[in-house]
C-alpha cells in the first residue's frame, strides 16, 4: 500500500476500535441484526484494514483489532462501574460486565471467523470491477448520466420508483403538464388585510 492508503487504514483501526470499545461497554455485542451488525460490521472493516496494511496475517490466532480496543477501553476505564444513573426506557441497556480481557476474546473471535473469507470477497469484489470498467469512473454528473441511462435501457432502479413513472409517462407520449401557475407568488394588499383592521366592523 502507498502512504496515503496506509495512513487511510491506520486511522480506520484507530476509529473503529475507539467506537467498538464505547459499544461493547454500553452493552452492545455483535449480532446478526440491527445495533449488532453494525458492530460486526465495523470489526469486518477494521479487520480488512489491519490485513492489507499487513498488520495482521491472513492466517493467526490472535487479533491487533481486539488488542486495540481492550487498550482503548482500558485507558478510558469504560469497564468500570459508571456513576451516571441508568437510562430508563425501552432503549435502554445495562452497562457492560465484560472485562478488557473478555472484550479483546470477543472481538478476536469475530475477526478471526471473518479473516478465512476476506480472500474470497476481495477475490469477488475485483472480479466484478473488471467485468464492468465503467462501474471504476465517475462522469462530472453521474447521478445524471446514470438516471439518464437506465431510463433509456428501461431498467430503473427500486430505491427510485418516480424515475421508473416517468419511464412510463415518456414511454406512453404523455404531454408534460404546465404548473407554472401554481408557483407564481401574487402580492396581497395588506392595507385592507392588516391586523389592525381584524375585530373592526
Amino acid at each position: 500500500l502507498d502512504r496515503w492508503h496506509r495512513d487511510t487504514a491506520y486511522r480506520l483501526m484507530v476509529d473503529h476500535s475507539r467506537a467498538l470499545a464505547h459499544a461493547l461497554s454500553d452493552g452492545l455485542v455483535p449480532g446478526r441484526q440491527g445495533l449488532g451488525l453494525k458492530l460486526r460490521q465495523l470489526i469486518h472493516r477494521a479487520a480488512r484494514a489491519s490485513v492489507l496494511t499487513g498488520l495482521d496475517p491472513l492466517k493467526q490466532s490472535c487479533s491487533v483489532l481486539g488488542g486495540l480496543v481492550a487498550e482503548v477501553a482500558r485507558t478510558n476505564q469504560l469497564a468500570v462501574p459508571s456513576a451516571m444513573p441508568l437510562l430508563q426506557g425501552p432503549s435502554a441497556r445495562f452497562p457492560s460486565r465484560l472485562s478488557y480481557e473478555e472484550m479483546e476474546a470477543l472481538v478476536t473471535k469475530e475477526v478471526l471467523a471473518f479473516l478465512p473469507r476476506l480472500e474470497g470477497l476481495e477475490e469477488a469484489f475485483n472480479r466484478c470491477l473488471d467485468e464492468n470498467p465503467e462501474a471504476t469512473r465517475l462522469s462530472r454528473n453521474p447521478t445524471s448520466s446514470s438516471s439518464t441511462s437506465s431510463l433509456s435501457s428501461g431498467k430503473t432502479s427500486r430505491s427510485d420508483p418516480s424515475a421508473a413513472m416517468v419511464y412510463q409517462l415518456q414511454r406512453a407520449n404523455c404531454v408534460p403538464t404546465d404548473d407554472s401557475d401554481k408557483y407564481r407568488c401574487h402580492r396581497v394588499n395588506t392595507s385592507t388585510d392588516s391586523a389592525s383592521s381584524y375585530g373592526e366592523s
